[in-house]
């Protein structure tokens, strides 16, 4: 499934959430971002590269860099790499997925 999925497909999900189980931890990552790559020419045939930017809403948790189980009420359920990238100005964590 995520091999066909370009940014087109996230943009209208910008500002959903996606909830994210961890041990012993849940919580819900709302989409913060969906965005082409800037200077990244896809070969013929192939989607334009892009990543998508997710803030958390714990303060004290982060999610470590692995494949985590996402589900969303459009798009089901399905597995993403992300990335921890930072936190916000109010505290929760930021995490990425790119896909190429």
């Amino acid at each position: 499934m995520l091999e066909r999925l370009t940014v087109k497909d996230f943009e209208p999900l910008v500002g959903q959430g996606f909830r994210v189980s961890y041990p012993a931890h849940a919580e819900t990552l709302t989409l913060t971002e969906a965005s082409l790559l800037p200077r990244h020419v896809p070969p013929e045939g192939h989607r334009a590269a892009f990543s998508l930017v997710f803030e958390g809403e714990s303060r004290e948790i982060h999610l470590n860099q692995k494949i985590h189980r996402l589900e969303n009420d459009t798009m089901g359920q399905f597995d993403l790499f992300l990335v921890p990238i930072g936190r916000t100005e109010a505290g929760t964590f930021r995490y990425e997925a790119v896909f190429t």
